[in-house]
């Protein structure tokens, strides 16, 4: 949740996602990620982390943004599902980049 936006990702169709505004009761924003994945949250940012593509993603808080990728084909590690796990001041991320542990800085707003 970002505000008043509730994010969602469905399996099927592949990564369809919305913003759903919980005060008006309304999908403000939807899109499609290419796969399925993780949503996560930090300092009013949303981010994806989507299979299939292997991308990491910040989705947009504002309605007629855009997904912007901030990296594209980062191999999962082992048989694991994407996972953030932010750093304390939320400007990166830990996560395996195939066989290793690798840290993800998300560039700022």
């Amino acid at each position: 949740m970002v505000g008043n936006l509730l994010y969602a990702m469905g399996r099927r169709p592949r990564g369809a996602w919305f913003a759903y505004d919980l005060s008006t009761r309304t999908i403000v924003m939807e899109g499609g990620l290419g796969g399925y994945g993780q949503f996560n949250g930090i300092d009013g940012r949303v981010f994806s982390w989507v299979h299939w593509t292997n991308d990491i993603c910040e989705l947009p808080t504002v309605p007629d943004g855009e997904v912007t990728t901030l990296y594209d084909n980062v191999p999962r590690g082992w048989y694991n599902n994407p996972a953030f796990n932010f750093t304390p001041h939320g400007r990166s991320t830990w996560e395996m980049l195939g066989m290793d542990l690798a840290r993800f800085p998300l560039p700022g707003k």
